[in-house]
């Protein structure tokens, strides 16, 4: 598939709280220009909520693409969520008091088969956020790594008691779970008794390390009850520490 194509975003209206784009596919083998839709983005504190309207049909990959240049375009890094909703059509109708139809100058193509598109969509976010989770481990290692630690990520079996990565020192173990957004006390009260319940490595402290974006807004006294209760020491790490550590992934986990 032909990929030496870029997106551009022409803003048509900003407030406060929200922003619109009309969505350009550009290819420069052709000095050629499709209108490919447009995102309208919901901004509530840190929160970004964007919905695409694609006029035209685009493969998986080309999405990839578009949803990697809007985050680096048009949504703040500093932010505590981006959650985007892709749709596909074309527009049936249009009013302004001041632009008109001809002054816009922008053609709708008709949208195919809506079907297969929809499909597409929900592999690519899933194999996103799965990919998005993975970096974050390999994150997690290099951050632990920096700290001195034999990391690695976890094995099946660690895995199915939410256990992502282990960082290993000579007198120390530490399990880690590792979130991109928030994490519950639930969660952490969960990971901890498992942590507990594990065989104790010979001669080595047994630890807890939890990575998250958000923590509970209690998570010291949390973190403080969990350890007087199983006698092991426990970590809370935010992902900007991993970030200050690990700057080459701070596009890819922001």
């Amino acid at each position: 598939m032909h990929l030496d194509f870029s997106y551009k975003f022409i803003r048509t209206a900003r407030t406060r709280e929200s922003e619109s784009y009309v969505i350009w596919k550009f290819d420069p083998s052709y000095q050629d220009s499709v209108r490919a839709g447009h995102i309208d983005l919901h901004i509530e504190g840190k929160i970004y909520h964007g919905n695409i309207i694609l006029e035209i049909e685009l493969e998986e990959e080309e999405v990839g693409i578009l949803i990697h240049q809007i985050d680096n375009t048009c949504v703040g890094w500093d932010r505590d969520d981006f959650i985007v909703q892709v749709f596909s059509g074309k527009e049936i109708g249009y009013y302004s008091d001041f632009i008109t139809e001809e002054e816009r100058g922008e053609e709708y193509p008709l949208r195919k088969d809506i079907k297969h598109i929809k499909e597409n969509m929900d592999t690519f976010f899933g194999k996103f956020q799965y990919t998005r989770s993975k970096i974050s481990e390999h994150a997690v290692e290099s951050y632990f790594s920096e700290l001195g630690f034999e990391a690695k990520r976890a094995d099946k079996d660690l895995d199915a008691l939410k256990v992502d990565v282990i960082a290993e020192s000579k007198d120390e173990i530490i399990y880690t779970q590792v979130k991109l957004g928030q994490i519950s006390e639930k969660s952490m009260r969960e990971v901890a008794q498992s942590i507990y319940s594990l065989p104790h490595p010979d001669s080595k402290r047994k630890s807890a390390a939890f990575v998250a974006k958000h923590f509970p807004y209690k998570s010291e006294l949390i973190r403080g009850k969990l350890e007087e209760k199983f006698g092991i020491r426990i970590f809370c790490i935010s992902l900007n520490q991993i970030i200050m550590a690990t700057p080459e992934y701070k596009q890819s986990l922001f």
